[in-house]
């Protein structure tokens, strides 16, 4: 009895453990130079650390919040032949469009190369094609 008691304890300490592996693995320390490159005083998420050579503009940053809450596999406009997909919620026709246009040869699925065509499209007058710039009433000059 004694035996299946520690045996019951070990395995609680070591779940125990394993939980708490997990969630210091997700805890992410934020360095100074990356804050440096937000106008924003707090990063959200994990996806946000990848964005140190891109710029992020506060418009940017409200698009996409308004867009996919900073879900990189968010799914959108299910109602339509097209779905949306990713942080910036576009469809998988307009991201190769806008890419032939960029001529730029990015990852639909990677959410870095997202924002690296977002931050493209509003460059060059395309913002209009989301529906947060929109309601947003995000101006084209970033």
């Amino acid at each position: 009895m004694k035996n299946a008691l520690l045996i019951l304890i070990l395995f609680a300490i070591t779940i125990i453990g394993f939980m708490v592996f997990l969630l210091e693995k997700r805890t992410i320390e934020i360095s100074n130079d990356v804050k440096d490159l937000k106008t924003l005083n707090e990063l959200r998420t994990p996806i946000e650390l990848s964005l140190k050579a891109i710029e992020v503009s506060e418009e940017m940053y409200q698009l996409i919040d308004c867009e996919s809450k900073w879900d990189s596999e968010a799914i959108g406009d299910l109602d339509y032949d097209y779905p949306a997909y990713g942080l910036i919620q576009i469809q998988e026709r307009t991201w190769d469009w806008l890419c032939r246009l960029s001529d730029k040869q990015l990852d639909y699925y990677n959410p870095r190369d997202q924002i690296e065509l977002l931050k493209w499209a509003m460059e060059n007058d395309f913002g209009s094609l989301w529906t947060c710039y929109k309601r947003l009433k995000i101006k084209e000059e970033i």
